[in-house]
């Protein structure tokens, strides 16, 4: 019987931010919705399986939608335990997403805030199209 493999090609028509803070999740993101008067709120999880681990890995992620300019935020802990979500960007413990209609100085806007919180240490551009897992990222 033949084997036949199905090769699909995404669109990743969105922003990456790569936030280094040692913060536990609940309290980085209650930062984050004070420092930029968003309403980011828990959904369910992201869980990838590795090959290596019989058990899958849950990584949190946290949804925000600004109705205003129809664009979705989406906070992404990259780091749980000893497994990395997008192992490229190590020293990132949370993504940034932001999928919608967004300007380049809103973005830039969006980082230097990000960039005031407390126990923040660095905020940075990731380029989607140099990550090799960037498909955990579509949902």
């Amino acid at each position: 019987m033949a084997k036949y493999k199905l090769n699909i090609d995404y669109e990743y028509d969105f922003i990456l931010i790569g936030i280094a803070c040692h913060e536990i999740d609940l309290k980085f993101v209650w930062q984050v919705n004070n420092k930029l008067q968003t309403e980011f709120v828990k959904v369910q999880d992201i869980s990838i399986r590795e090959k290596k681990n019989t058990d899958p890995v849950n990584y949190g992620i946290y949804h925000y939608l600004d109705e205003g300019i129809h664009t979705d935020f989406f906070i992404i802990v990259n780091k749980t335990g000893n497994s990395t979500l997008i192992a490229e960007q190590k020293q990132a413990d949370y993504l940034l997403k932001i999928s919608g209609n967004i300007s380049v100085e809103e973005k830039y806007r969006i980082m230097k805030k990000l960039k005031e919180i407390n126990n923040v240490i660095m905020v940075f551009d990731i380029d989607v199209e140099k990550i090799k897992a960037k498909q955990y990222l579509i949902f």
